[in-house]
């Protein structure tokens, strides 16, 4: 990844956590880019993972309860952005960060992603 990456991620906290109505501490991983680009890396073409299990795999790597959802998704959406630009630059699908493979292209969320909801299945397609 070219992008610059913040050297204060991942770090491991304990955040106040609301279970039935009472606040009670959990450990929350707050995951580097460089984290996330690994997974997403490691998944095989055709195959998918969702962005939930791509955090908890995270946090039970880093002996954590959970995975922070904003830090996950700015990272995320970070790397969308790279990845639509160098693909636009010529390089191949193969030579990028395959954060399609983690995304649902029927999901709102995901027109919020560098290339939006047609990138993605025009990828997930290509995956095949």
């Amino acid at each position: 990844m070219s992008i610059t990456t913040n050297p204060a991620f991942p770090f491991v906290r304990d955040r106040l956590h609301s279970v039935r109505g009472e606040r009670v501490p959990e450990k929350m991983l707050y995951p580097s880019l460089d984290m996330i680009a690994a997974k997403l890396l490691a998944i095989p073409a055709g195959k998918r993972i969702d962005l939930i299990g791509i955090r908890a795999d995270m946090a039970r790597e880093h002996d954590a309860s959970s995975s922070c959802p904003v830090t996950t998704q700015r990272h995320m959406k970070a790397i969308a952005a790279e990845t639509v630009a160098a693909m636009q630059a010529g390089k191949a699908s193969s030579e990028v960060v395959p954060f399609w493979r983690a995304l649902d292209p029927e999901r709102p969320g995901t027109a919020r992603y560098a290339g939006g909801a047609e990138f993605v299945r025009a990828r997930l397609a290509e995956d095949r």
